[in-house]
């Protein structure tokens, strides 16, 4: 009876976060955006449709693509096909067109936000064991990134979620040294690389580090630690390996996704910045509210520095001219560096393509080698252009510039935090996000959208170090600390 009672006493505390969730997943459902997808979006919700009716992975239901990562995309097929009520005789086309069936399809991120924010709940508890701590992070990430992602079919969703179940996985490996944690979290690993095809270099490097963490910070044998790691390393493997493997037989390409050269030849295009625009790049790709309050209010940058002729028109992706280039189908006379990369030399490469007899399906590859020979050419100068793509993606909040700055800059430490206060459910929270930032900063031209994945784990990084950090100081004042430990009684910390 006793046993039973505690039992009802936990799930009854639980019961106020399960109904804030629930409020903010029916304020998302009444404010979503009414949009049409473009883009990425239609992308995904096209190849969601006719993985479904067709069970090909397919833009238009018969040419096989790689182009982008698979999971998601099934998934919003899987939805589509049970929860929806979107008949499967539909044409494709309706889907951009019918904004019931659109909206319908979109109800998937509802589920992702409810997940994330049972994910986010499991964290808090794992981390902290607070309430607060957990409804903090819950409601902030849904303010800062989950009403934002409402409205369409980008991949920044799932690929949060299964960032933060990966960590929450690897914070139970580091503390149980279960075979079964390390089987899970190597698949929560996989799932986040077939969601963000980036995470399979992160993981390369992230999962010898936890090991090693493991080793030196909480004292595990070298030999436990090895096989345990080394198991979540094959069920990593285990889970994308089939999806690459396909990839291999189709198109000769043992990769998640074909886009990787495509981003690649962009960042690479964007390393011949001059050293004026280098540090142009800081205020062009500082948030609005910035710009204004500390680059133009104090630094003497102008609004008029990135339009047409501006001295950093070349990182405007929007100029006029470009806009009137790209109707006219006039590549050779794009000016900034982002479209000549999307389009000028794409062209040539297509051009060379064909003149070889080579299938456009082999474009991926051959921009990934058209852009690492561009990188290699100028390494050093590679290496320098991370400083201003980290900060361009260290804006993952949009214009809360403040808050974004904090929370980032909180995740960003959390690593170094947790290895001088030996916390290795520290670094189990925030090495693969960490490395996911760091990637993009360093192969990427970390476009904000690319960094709003971290934002829910980048809220709790801060709330995890604020409440460690109240603690501390709440021993240091004996009375509050009671206070504390009578807030803990309650459930209500």
């Amino acid at each position: 009876m006793v046993f039973e009672s505690l039992q009802r006493h936990r799930a009854l505390r639980l019961l106020p976060l399960l109904c804030l969730i629930a409020l903010l997943a029916t304020i998302g459902a009444v404010t979503r955006r009414d949009t049409v997808p473009r883009k990425d979006a239609s992308d995904n919700l096209l190849t969601g449709f006719h993985v479904w009716t067709t069970g090909n992975f397919s833009r238009d239901g018969q040419t096989l693509t790689y182009r982008r990562e698979p999971l998601p995309i099934a998934l919003t097929g899987v939805h589509m096909a049970l929860f929806t009520g979107i008949p499967s005789t539909a044409a494709a086309s309706e889907l951009l067109t019918t904004r019931a069936y659109f909206a319908a399809a979109d109800r998937v991120n509802l589920y992702y936000g409810i997940a994330l924010s049972l994910a986010l709940w499991l964290l808090a508890w794992q981390l902290t064991g607070s309430q607060v701590v957990a409804a903090l992070a819950i409601v902030g990430s849904w303010i800062y990134f989950v009403y934002g992602e409402l409205g369409w079919q980008h991949t920044e969703l799932p690929a949060a979620l299964f960032m933060a179940l990966a960590a929450a996985c690897c914070i139970w490996l580091q503390r149980s040294l279960r075979i079964s944690a390390a089987l899970l979290a190597g698949v929560m690993l996989g799932a986040l690389a077939l969601t963000k095809a980036s995470a399979l270099y992160v993981a390369v490097v992230a999962i010898p580090m936890l090991a090693l963490a493991q080793i030196a910070l909480n004292g595990t044998a070298v030999w436990r630690a090895a096989a345990l790691y080394g198991l979540m390393g094959l069920a990593f493997a285990a889970t994308i390996t089939p999806w690459m493997l396909r990839n291999y037989v189709q198109f000769g390409d043992f990769a998640i996704s074909q886009r990787g050269g495509e981003v690649l030849l962009i960042r690479a295009v964007k390393n011949q910045m001059t050293p004026d625009e280098y540090a142009g790049a800081f205020y062009v790709y500082a948030p609005p509210g910035l710009q204004k309050a500390v680059f133009e209010r104090l630094l003497g940058f102008d609004a008029s520095d990135i339009e047409e002729g501006g001295r950093y028109s070349r990182l405007n992706r929007n100029l006029p001219s470009d806009k009137a280039a790209l109707h006219a189908h006039d590549y050779e006379h794009l000016v900034s560096y982002y479209q000549r990369a999307k389009w000028t030399i794409p062209q040539a490469i297509r051009k060379d393509l064909a003149a070889q007899g080579l299938p456009l399906t082999a474009y991926g590859a051959a921009a990934h080698a058209y852009a690492m020979h561009m990188i290699e050419e100028a390494p050093l100068k590679h290496l320098t252009m991370t400083l201003p793509f980290a900060w361009r993606g260290l804006w993952g909040m949009g214009d809360a510039w403040k808050l974004n700055l904090a929370v980032y800059l909180a995740l960003l430490a959390l690593p170094l935090a947790a290895i001088f206060t030996r916390r290795m459910d520290w670094f189990a929270l925030s090495i693969v996000a960490n490395g996911f930032f760091w990637f993009h900063a360093l192969l990427t031209h970390f476009i904000p959208r690319y960094s709003e994945p971290l934002v829910p784990l980048a809220i709790l990084s801060l709330l995890v170090l604020v409440h460690a950090l109240y603690l501390r100081a709440a021993a240091r004042l004996g009375g509050r600390y009671d206070f504390h430990a009578f807030l803990q009684q309650r459930g209500t910390v």
